[in-house]
């Protein structure tokens, strides 16, 4: 699985008022280091997105994760995140404000919450050393 393959077919924000996604090399890392990160996951492994946009990293996690919940509360996003994740199976999707969701929550089996930090450490890389907990 490429970051190509996975937003070759997508949605994406047309007007300036949005924020660019996948398209500068910050955020190329970000879903590089993902994608490292989605490696690790297996199908007992629930991913929340809690500010899933448009669903670039959220697809990322679906193509291992057993369960993925997405979460965007901007309603133009949302819509190209239904479009994009419709081939998938095993993702949620909610259209509210992620504190509403996640207080709700009772999942187990929870291995990851991506919370669409910007890196600002010199190198995104320094941060997948300490990534996620190792199974016990």
């Amino acid at each position: 699985m490429s970051i190509i393959s996975i937003i070759k077919n997508f949605d994406m924000p047309k007007d300036n008022q949005q924020v660019k996604f996948g398209m500068d090399e910050a955020d190329v890392e970000k879903r590089l280091i993902n994608m490292e990160i989605a490696n690790e996951l297996n199908e007992k492994d629930v991913v929340i997105d809690a500010f899933a946009g448009i669903g670039i990293s959220t697809a990322i996690w679906a193509s291992k994760a057993g369960k993925v919940i997405a979460i965007e509360k901007d309603k133009k996003n949302f819509e190209m995140l239904r479009n994009n994740l419709k081939s998938f199976n095993n993702i949620e999707i909610h259209n509210k404000d992620n504190v509403l969701i996640l207080n709700k929550l009772k999942e187990e089996n929870i291995k990851l919450i991506d919370l669409c930090l910007l890196y600002t450490s010199p190198s995104p890389r320094d941060l997948s050393t300490s990534r996620m907990p190792s199974s016990a």
